[in-house]
């Protein structure tokens, strides 16, 4: 498990800004994401959300339902498909950044902190979102 971990209760302490996090990521389960006081969405090379945890859930009003399968810059969150966000996402492969953002569709303009996270060959990255 990550760092040494050695149950599931462990990962409830991880942080938006732990310096690990997308290993810890990868190596959560779904049900192990959804523990976490922020959200998560984990997208495929192609944008398309494979993960959607119920933090970010709560914080969208979508549900997984809605959102996993579908394109998250085209389809789920295009107010977010900007050059500080997307761009910054697709153009690298390899990213861990803090972008101040306000999501605005379907809601009241919400600030957010996004972390970038994405390596290099990983099947998934993600979009971390914590209230601002």
């Amino acid at each position: 498990m990550y760092r040494g971990m050695t149950h599931v209760a462990s990962y409830e302490t991880l942080g938006f800004d732990a310096p690990h996090l997308f290993d810890a990521l990868t190596e959560m389960t779904s049900a192990q994401r959804d523990t976490l006081p922020f959200g998560v969405v984990g997208l495929d090379d192609e944008g398309l959300v494979v993960s959607y945890n119920q933090a970010e859930a709560a914080l969208s009003g979508l549900t997984p339902s809605r959102v996993v399968g579908r394109r998250f810059f085209k389809d789920v969150a295009p107010c977010a498909d900007v050059p500080s966000v997307s761009h910054r996402f697709f153009e690298a492969d390899e990213v861990d950044e803090v972008v101040p953002f306000v999501f605005a569709l379907r809601m009241t303009p919400t600030p957010v902190r996004i972390r970038l996270l994405k390596r290099a060959g990983a099947q998934l990255g993600f979009l971390i979102v914590e209230r601002a």
